[in-house]
């Protein structure tokens, strides 16, 4: 997102960290922390029950496809945005699709 790295770049704590970073150090991290404006609540599930790309996924809930928004993913776990809530999803999946949107 080119206006997030404008703003990132442009901020005082950029510009602090860049100052204290010694150059012969090589390559460094620069730690971001931010939120979103609006939160959003997010179901996690194995990334196994996932199926489809970040255009078209979905997980299946007791046989039946419930469509997905992919929103991240971290040491086994997927957090999506369900179109329905969900409380349990199946994770036998092998052989199914999404249904096209």
């Amino acid at each position: 997102d080119p206006t997030l790295t404008a703003t990132i770049l442009s901020s005082r704590e950029y510009t602090d960290f860049v100052r204290s970073a010694r150059s012969s150090d090589g390559p460094v991290q620069l730690p971001v922390s931010w939120k979103l404006a609006s939160p959003i609540t997010v179901t996690v599930v194995p990334p196994a029950s996932v199926i489809g790309d970040a255009t078209n996924a979905c997980v299946f809930a007791s046989g039946t496809p419930i469509p997905v928004s992919i929103v991240s993913s971290q040491l086994g776990r997927t957090y999506v945005l369900p179109t329905t809530p969900l409380s349990a999803v199946d994770t036998a999946v092998e052989g199914r699709s999404c249904p096209s949107s």
